[in-house]
């Protein structure tokens, strides 16, 4: 009995998970990730140079500068190849020491460049979690150069043990006449480890609001396996295109960084949507977070499908998330919300596969203000049949008494009385 109850639990846990994922992969879609991942990689690169002269030379104080090129040199070899990884630290090196020799304002580059793009992951993460960012710019941008402080102090600190316990071990390991492939599989484990770790942390502090640890467990989990598949892909690539490095050089290396950091930006904000879906909405069928006042709610979403259907009825064709956010002045966030639930309940339907064009998804004259009202009001989380106490009971008749006046109301009448 013990055994099939914990089969079942595991079928459960994969069914909500394939769920999970389902939502995930049109999520995804409607948040626009690529175009949110593409502007990650942009201000990493203008980040990048800064961050790293500030963290070697931070490094060099803790001396772990040199355990910290060791394992660099062994990711980027195992990942973009022996060229590919020479010409790389070859040219971070250079620019790191071009950038030293400005002192104090290579310092407030570090810090102005990293905060923006910390700013920038920040707000990208709680767009996902339709979560307001923190109030106070000077407050929010504190918090960050703070942990810009930390986060370099831990890195150093990592590095700095982590080349103590390797020295202490491969001692160890010559002094039992153990094979070194010992000494590598700890390293691989420590740093599959790391990235869990750091993806799990990832997930938990950023997002402002409060994250479940199963979810962002499941979400660090996806991250890792993603990683891993990404990083022995790219080995497998590079090595196959000797040609290319022949035509481009250098350039060849350069285009597999930005490629690289695009699909890691890209899995980043994939496993954030996958911890958001498992904790907030594994079914589909909710949407939490912070939200406005359900009469701004009704009243946006109403405005959103009536210039849908407006442009549709005109010829003008479909109508863009740029078109509604430009013309009605609603949050980006927002917008995703109100097209999900609209989607999803068949009032309209995407254009293309990006969902990032909508038309009506029933003729105007079928579309009924009641029923779009009674999604968005969400009756069905609270109906008479399920009254449990006075304030369902309220919400129950504010409903009813409030949806009596658009029984006949539909789009097509609603257009034209404009």
């Amino acid at each position: 009995m013990s055994n099939e109850k914990k089969e079942k639990e595991l079928t459960s846990w994969w069914g909500n998970y394939y769920k999970v994922l389902k939502n995930v992969l049109k999520g995804l879609s409607i948040e626009n990730i690529t175009i949110l991942a593409s502007g990650l990689v942009y201000s990493t690169l203008i980040a990048l140079i800064p961050c790293l002269t500030f963290l070697f030379t931070f490094l060099s104080s803790f001396d772990a500068l040199q355990s910290f090129f060791e394992n660099l040199t062994i990711w980027l070899t195992n990942t973009f190849g022996d060229e590919a990884s020479a010409e790389i630290l070859s040219e971070l090196v250079n620019y790191s020491a071009n950038a030293m020799r400005l002192g104090a304002i290579g310092l407030v580059s570090y810090f102005y460049t990293g905060i923006l793009l910390v700013n920038k992951i920040y707000m990208v993460i709680n767009q996902i979690y339709k979560t307001r960012p923190q109030n106070g710019v000077v407050k929010r941008y504190g918090t960050f150069v703070i942990f810009l402080i930390v986060f370099t102090v831990l890195i150093a600190m990592i590095f700095a043990l982590s080349s103590t316990l390797m020295a202490r071990f491969e001692a160890y390991v010559n002094n039992t006449e153990l094979t070194m492939t010992m000494a590598i599989v700890v390293r691989k484990i420590g740093s599959l480890a790391l990235v869990w770790f750091s993806f799990f942390l990832f997930l938990i502090a950023v997002p402002n609001t409060k994250v479940r640890n199963s979810s962002a467990a499941i979400g660090a989990t996806t991250g890792l396996v993603f990683i891993s598949i990404v990083n022995f892909a790219f080995s497998f690539l590079v090595s196959k295109l000797v040609s290319y490095w022949t035509i481009y050089g250098t350039l060849a290396s350069i285009f597999f960084v930005l490629l690289y950091l695009y699909i890691f930006w890209y899995i980043l904000i994939a496993i954030t949507e996958i911890a958001y879906i498992h904790q907030f909405k594994p079914d589909g069928n909710t949407i939490s977070g912070l939200s406005q006042s359900p009469a701004k709610t009704i009243a946006e979403a109403i405005n959103l499908l009536l210039m849908i259907c407006d442009r549709y009825q005109k010829g003008e064709g479909v109508t863009s998330i740029k078109d509604i956010s430009r013309t009605l002045r609603i949050p980006i966030s927002r917008i995703m919300k109100y097209l999900r639930e609209l989607d999803e309940a068949g009032f309209i339907i995407a254009s293309n596969n990006q969902y990032t064009s909508f038309v009506p998804g029933r003729p105007l004259g079928s579309i009924s203000v009641r029923d779009v009202i009674h999604l968005l009001y969400g009756v069905d989380e609270v109906n008479s049949d399920s009254i449990e106490n006075v304030g369902d009971s309220i919400a129950i008749e504010l409903y009813q008494k409030g949806e009596k006046g658009f029984t006949f109301l539909t789009m097509e009448k609603l257009l034209e009385r404009i």
